[in-house]
């Protein structure tokens, strides 16, 4: 999202929540922000501003983009989407099978790359439909979660996990760390 896409976001905010925006707060907001697609955050802000009554807050509009992203996609998507990538490359060009895959849908690439295209080529979707809706809906999960940090923050999760590890590492090994 542009600086100037979320001006209007921005106009939205200031009318139903009374949000004062002087420049430090327009960028405070905007940096915790600019990485979502502007529609849905222009569609997110519209439908929290029919619903939420108290303040809001840049994470209301992360989650309420997250969810609207979830509510984009199912797992009958997925089940389609591999059915094409069967009908389309049968089961013994897997390569191209989870290119095609991956373009349509990142959730769906991940889930059957775990599984193994074989697999579940091998198995009727029907026979496998229980466990890879139980999959799917945990994965996306996962991933509305990852979506509601903003990129800063997880890169700062990221250091602190790397640095916890090599603690961890260093114990084991009965050595002392900093």
């Amino acid at each position: 999202m542009t600086n100037k896409e979320f001006i209007n976001v921005a106009g939205i905010l200031t009318a139903v929540w009374e949000i004062n925006f002087d420049d430090i707060t327009l960028n405070v907001w905007y940096e915790m922000l600019k990485d979502l697609d502007y529609k849905q955050v222009y569609f997110s802000v519209e439908k929290l501003a029919a619903a939420l009554t108290n303040r809001i807050t840049p994470a209301h509009i992360r989650k309420a983009c997250a969810e609207l992203e979830a509510e984009r996609k199912s797992t009958a998507d997925m089940f389609i989407i591999v059915d094409n990538a069967i009908a389309k490359y049968g089961r013994y060009r897997v390569l191209e099978a989870l290119e095609y895959i991956k373009k349509q849908d990142e959730i769906t690439y991940m889930i059957i790359k775990a599984l193994g295209f074989l697999n579940v080529c091998d198995n009727k979707t029907n026979f496998l439909k229980k466990q890879l809706d139980g999959l799917y809906k945990e994965v996306m999960t996962n991933v509305e979660n990852q979506s509601v940090l903003p990129d800063k923050l997880k890169i700062e999760l990221a250091k602190l996990k790397n640095q916890f590890e090599e603690n961890a590492l260093y114990l084991k090994a009965g050595e002392e760390y900093d």
